[in-house]
């Protein structure tokens, strides 16, 4: 066991239930010698004194919260939590430190607490249940590593207990790093303990989470997102002695309280605060009601798996339980995930297009256009559009005659643009996404042929080569039954520009503008 589990390991009186809990919650991002700065030190205490407030029975002035403090600032704290209890027997304590430290030192505010004096403070009798959470940290690479210097691993398990009242929780078994990501705002271990005290490690349904439930469901995944992101799997370790109990309540979801109810018949899953991005909670598998204590805001309730995404927006209301079934969970899309060592397929989605448009070619003529595309998007945003090809109606009989009254002339005297035909890039970024619908735009530059013809209805006299430039917007509607065939509406302007030598000028512009409906077909964005 490493040093800073003996330090905490303090023989206790047998105690009843605690009547008084009392916090300090040190959060110091300081770097030490040799070390980073750390990034999500005070964002970790500032969550966990707020679940411990909110769901824990802990009262707001028993949350003394330390944002990178000098050693003598944590002495003084716990000073003032024991002079704060009567000592009867009946209290709580809970210390949580997330900063840097090694063997025989926590590091706040960049300054060494040895841990012999540390555990001066923490072994009076005031309290007779202390709790403590270690999230020790060292600097490192993308996933700023977090570490206690190796040493003998925690004993792990609630077997053996003694008449001791002490519990600890630590972010790794001393043998290897901790990190914490970007992705997470956040330590992994102590995102995933808040996370199972909101409610997610409730294993056994009664709304109460104990510090066993707490850590099971934090190891799990931080075991779980370690392992993926990182050259050494971090292991958290938990040894408890608690006389006279097997457990001990941490937190609770009361059916005041503000909350989200997620009702699981497959999972896994997963809560995101829209706010932030973050997934806040993730469940186990399994068919499970979660009984989440959340703060009021908008979430996004999904579930990732090889069939697709499957997702619902929920706004959970202050002082309101809000409840969403998987079954509600709309399709949205589907995951693509590439074989191991092998190049990832192209996509497979395909933009069928029909419209009608109008193409002021002169004061005269501008007649409708018939327009069809077809696009396939082998990425994202970027794709081909394969053949986009217009058609323009013919000019009415009275246009004709009324320029043989005025103008003197036959309809073979003026050459119009008949018909054309591209094909080249496109880039389609997405704009707005719901749960309903989706706007895109679409950017597209291609190689066209223009024909050209006289006034008479049918019949081409010459086709002349093209720049074609352009741009669309879509609004496609979800297809909540199945993610392969969407449908919408479209609206384009295109511009042909065509080189046609012989004539006055050297380029004429064919633009049109055009309105129709558009059909998806294929894998989802």
């Amino acid at each position: 066991m490493i040093s800073l589990a003996l330090s905490l390991a303090l023989t206790l009186a047998a105690a009843p239930a605690a009547a008084h809990r009392v916090a300090v919650i040190v959060g110091s991002n300081s770097p030490v010698e040799g070390r980073a700065s750390l990034r999500y030190a005070h964002e970790d205490a500032k969550a966990l004194a707020d679940v411990l407030i909110t769901n824990g029975g802990f009262a707001r002035g028993d949350v003394h919260v330390l944002l990178d403090p000098k050693p003598d600032q944590v002495v003084s704290a716990l000073s003032a939590a024991r002079g704060s209890v009567s000592g009867a027997g009946h209290d709580t304590l809970l210390f949580y430190y997330s900063g840097h430290a090694d063997e025989g030192s926590l590091y706040p505010g960049g300054e060494r607490l040895p841990l012999d004096q540390l555990r001066t403070e923490l072994n009076a009798d005031a309290f007779s249940v202390r709790i403590g959470i270690i999230d020790a940290c060292r600097g490192g690479s993308w996933t700023q590593a977090k570490g206690l210097s190796p040493a003998a691993p925690f004993s792990v398990g609630l077997n053996g207990l003694t008449s001791e009242g002490t519990a600890l929780l630590a972010s790794s078994s001393g043998l290897e790093d901790a990190h914490e990501t970007n992705a997470l705002g956040g330590s992994f271990f102590t995102h995933h303990l808040i996370a199972g005290l909101r409610g997610a490690a409730d294993s056994s349904g009664d709304g109460q989470i104990t510090l066993s439930e707490a850590f099971a469901y934090a190891n799990r995944f931080t075991v779980r997102d370690t392992a993926s992101r990182s050259a050494m799997t971090q292991h958290p370790s938990f040894d408890v002695k608690l006389r006279g109990r097997q457990d001990l309540v941490l937190t609770s979801i009361g059916s005041e309280a503000t909350q989200l109810l997620v009702a699981q018949t497959e999972g896994p899953l997963e809560v995101v605060q829209l706010s932030t991005g973050i997934t806040v909670v993730e469940g186990l598998p399994g068919e499970q009601v979660l009984r989440l204590a959340l703060p009021p805001g908008p979430y996004l309730v999904r579930r990732v798996a090889q069939g697709g995404v499957r997702s619902r927006e929920v706004l959970v209301k202050e002082g309101e339980a809000t409840r969403v079934d998987e079954s509600a969970l709309l399709l949205i899309g589907a995951e693509s995930l590439p074989g191991k060592g092998l190049t990832p397929e192209l996509r497979r989605r395909h933009l069928i297009t029909g419209a009608i448009g109008y193409a002021p070619v002169d004061t005269f003529v501008k007649p409708v256009t018939f327009d069809v595309a077809w696009t396939w998007l082998i990425a994202r945003n970027f794709g081909w559009q394969v053949l986009h090809a217009a058609v323009a109606g013919p000019i009415s009989s009275h246009i004709i005659e009324q320029l043989e009254r005025d103008f003197g002339v036959l309809p073979t005297a003026f050459l119009v643009p008949k018909m054309s035909f591209d094909s080249g890039f496109v880039w389609s970024p997405e704009l707005i996404r719901s749960s309903a619908s989706v706007l895109s735009a679409q950017l597209f530059v291609a190689a066209a042929i223009v024909g050209f013809g006289d006034l008479r209805p049918f019949g081409v006299d010459r086709f002349s080569p093209a720049l074609s430039l352009g741009g669309s917007m879509s609004w496609m509607f979800t297809n909540p039954f199945d993610a392969s065939f969407d449908v919408g509406a479209v609206l384009s302007v295109r511009d042909s520009i065509a080189a046609l030598s012989g004539s006055s000028g050297s380029f004429y512009h064919l633009v049109t503008a055009s309105l129709g409906v558009q059909f998806a077909l294929g894998e989802p964005k």
